[in-house]
This record gives C-alpha cells, sequence and structure tokens, in this order.
C-alpha cells in the first residue's frame, strides 16, 4: 500500500499538475507561484500547522459525537497508515513530503493558479478546499480536509507563493 500511495502522487496526482500548464504553455513559475517565500512567510506557514491540527482535532471529535467512524472504515485507515512497521524516513517520504509537493502543486499550484486569473479570491479559497476535500474520496472526512484545503488555499492566496503551501501541508502532515 505504501508504494501504491507514491506512485498515486508522483503519477496520477503531480503528472497532471504539471502537464496542464504545460500544455497551456503557461509558465509553471507564474502558474505556480514559485516565488521565494520571505522567512516571515516561512515562519508562518510552520505556526498556523499546530493551530490547524487542533482545529481539525476538535472538528473531528465533534463530528464523531454525530457522525461516528464505521469500523470498516477505522481498519481501512489502519491498514493504510501502519506507521508502527514502517522506518521512519520512509513514514516521512511518503505521508509527510510526497503529498504536501504532489497536492500542493495540483490544488494551490495548477487549480488555485488557474482560478486566481479571476481575481475573485474567495470563490478560489472555495474551490480548492471543496475540491480538495473530494479528493480524499471520504465522506468522513470530506469537512476536515477541505478545512485543511481552505487553510492552504487562503496561505497561497495571502502570499503568492506555492513554498509556504507545500511547507503548512508538510508540517500539518508531520503533526498528525
Amino acid at each position: 500500500l505504501v508504494g501504491g500511495v507514491a506512485l498515486t502522487l508522483w503519477i496520477l496526482v503531480l503528472g497532471p499538475a504539471l502537464a496542464y500548464p504545460l500544455a497551456g504553455q503557461a509558465s509553471l513559475r507564474k502558474a505556480w507561484g514559485l516565488e521565494l517565500p520571505t522567512l516571515k512567510d516561512l515562519s508562518l506557514s510552520v505556526m498556523v500547522a499546530p493551530a490547524a491540527v487542533l482545529l481539525i482535532t476538535a472538528y473531528m471529535m465533534l463530528q464523531a459525537e454525530w457522525l461516528p467512524m464505521s469500523e470498516d472504515l477505522a481498519n481501512s485507515f489502519k491498514q493504510i497508515f501502519d506507521i508502527e512497521s514502517l522506518h521512519p524516513l520512509v513514514i516521512v517520504a511518503v505521508f509527510v513530503i510526497s503529498p504536501a509537493i504532489c497536492e500542493e502543486c495540483l490544488w494551490r499550484g495548477t487549480y488555485q493558479g488557474e482560478l486566481a486569473v479571476e481575481r475573485r479570491p474567495l470563490k478560489a479559497i472555495v474551490l480548492v478546499a471543496l475540491f480538495f476535500g473530494l479528493f480524499h474520496f471520504s465522506f468522513y472526512r470530506f469537512v476536515p480536509t477541505a478545512l485543511v484545503g481552505a487553510i492552504l488555499a487562503w496561505g497561497r492566496g495571502r502570499t503568492g507563493a506555492l513554498v509556504n503551501t507545500i511547507v503548512l501541508h508538510a508540517a500539518y502532515n508531520a503533526l498528525l
């Protein structure tokens, strides 16, 4: 499963994220916001991650009161995220860094970059968040994932730099 997760991220997620701007002859630097981030923005990205984890954890606890996770779903997550049997470097590479890079390039890079042309930042944040939530294919995780997607989209819109959202996403995943 770990190899499948890695291949899915690097081929099926990053591939289209790269192909779309290149097929349209767009500059990846412009489409993805590949500007050098400021030290202040990078620091804020790291500091937002614990607050995001607390927010999402609180929401998940509240959600569990009304929509408890089924045993089958809980077992599926345990099987996918069986990190006790994995080397720590594999955990970091597959579950922290890879999703941060690949998902950010697709959602906050290509997709949000395309929406930014309209100059309607709230619309971009909402759409990116909704599709990011749907992308994770879990009714149970839709709202928390969409909330994280909104935080990440806000960060990209605020700073314009994709690197900040990659750092925030990686810090968020590491804390989880």
